[in-house]
């Protein structure tokens, strides 16, 4: 019997060093993942600031194309029909 308790004993620890090991885990990829939103947060203010980031892109805003004398594609070309 005290081989028994002796296994059970090793079963629960392996298992609890687990969850243990998947909750620091998941703590250091929330830090990483925060960071890495703040620099791309950062990246897109400094696009924004020096007027490469206007927003636009695909299935942004077309306006500034069509008032610009271009068709909804942003292109200067006829559309064939």
């Amino acid at each position: 019997m005290a081989m028994l308790g002796q296994e059970l004993g090793i079963c629960f620890g392996f298992i609890a060093l687990c969850l243990l090991s998947m909750g620091i885990y998941a703590f250091v990829w929330k830090l990483g993942q925060r960071r890495s939103e703040r620099k791309e947060q950062l990246r897109k203010q400094h696009l924004t600031e020096s007027g490469l980031g206007s927003g636009g892109g695909v299935g942004g805003d077309k306006s500034k194309a069509v008032e610009a004398g271009g068709n909804e594609r942003g292109l200067n070309q006829q559309e064939e029909v």
